[in-house]
């Protein structure tokens, strides 16, 4: 695994120990794609990267710009790969990491002032937690007024809105859907 393009580009990301069970590592191909349709946007952006394995796409993000990035992950050998590569990295005061279940935190992480312009989730695939969580940041209160809301999964979500939320756009690569979501204020908290 390795950067792709950004600050840091080309250099190696420590990959899991093992086989962490459900630990799908996002594909440096599929990160690739990713950012290129998030062009600008990621630039001073405030990211948030859900279920955050390794912790590549958060990495990603604050090589191509991102101001700051906070990981969540309840996997402890997740979470020491994450804190090392943030380390390595030299990105100890731009980062957040964060040892909890994502819906949990999602609940509880709710404060004045704080908000994200984007959002990667990569649960794991058997999970059933894709909607879930979706309906959670749906909500709105985490989310900025522009924010993105991008989802990793080998299915297509099946709904098109969820709260302030609705799809925008759905590709494939591979056997990977990247769903784009968009903050859609006339849905008024309805989906």
């Amino acid at each position: 695994m390795r950067v792709i393009a950004g600050e840091f580009k080309s250099r190696q990301l420590k990959g899991a120990p093992g086989q962490i069970s459900g630990l799908r590592p996002t594909s440096d191909r599929v990160r690739e794609n990713v950012f290129n349709m998030l062009g600008p946007i990621i630039e001073g952006a405030a990211f948030l990267d859900l279920f955050a394995g390794t912790g590549a796409v958060g990495v990603e993000a604050l090589s191509r710009g991102a101001r700051s990035a906070v990981f969540v992950e309840s996997n402890a050998a997740a979470l020491r790969t994450i804190r090392d590569n943030v380390s390595a990295f030299g990105l100890g005061g731009r980062v957040e990491i964060v040892s909890r279940d994502v819906a949990k935190w999602l609940q509880s992480a709710g404060r004045p002032g704080r908000v994200f312009d984007v959002v990667y989730m990569d649960p794991p695939y058997a999970s059933g937690v894709q909607l879930s969580t979706l309906e959670i940041l749906g909500r709105g209160g985490l989310l900025g007024p522009d924010a993105v809301v991008i989802l990793e999964r080998k299915e297509p979500v099946d709904a098109d809105c969820t709260g302030v939320l609705r799809r925008t756009d759905s590709r494939k690569y591979g056997k990977t859907h990247i769903e784009i979501w968009q903050r859609n204020e006339s849905m008024n908290g309805s989906g």
